[in-house]
């Protein structure tokens, strides 16, 4: 999420909350994974099939804490950073309950 997230910083929009700018960049890997998994499930005998639901690893945690800094580093004004770092710090807490 970090590398798609700081790849496309260039198409957040004026006005656009990085809360919301976030999430939708978590919906749609989720998406995409869950499309992923449900065609490589659907090439395998059902009784061979893995669980779909898979416990977080530690590196989505990692990669998660580094995004607030990343995103942080590029952006010059202070106000702005400071924003996007409560910004991120509210997704975080939300997504952990």
């Amino acid at each position: 999420m970090v590398v798609r997230a700081l790849d496309k910083l260039y198409l957040l929009r004026e006005g656009t909350t990085i809360r919301s700018w976030l999430f939708t960049i978590m919906h749609n890997l989720h998406v995409n994974e869950m499309r992923r998994r449900s065609r490589a499930l659907d090439s395998v005998l059902p009784d061979a099939a893995a669980p779909r639901a898979e416990p977080a690893g530690q590196d989505a945690a990692v990669e998660w804490s580094e995004l607030p800094n990343a995103l942080a580093a590029r952006i010059d004004d202070e106000a702005g950073r400071e924003a996007l770092l409560a910004a991120a710090k509210t997704v975080h807490t939300q997504l952990s309950r």
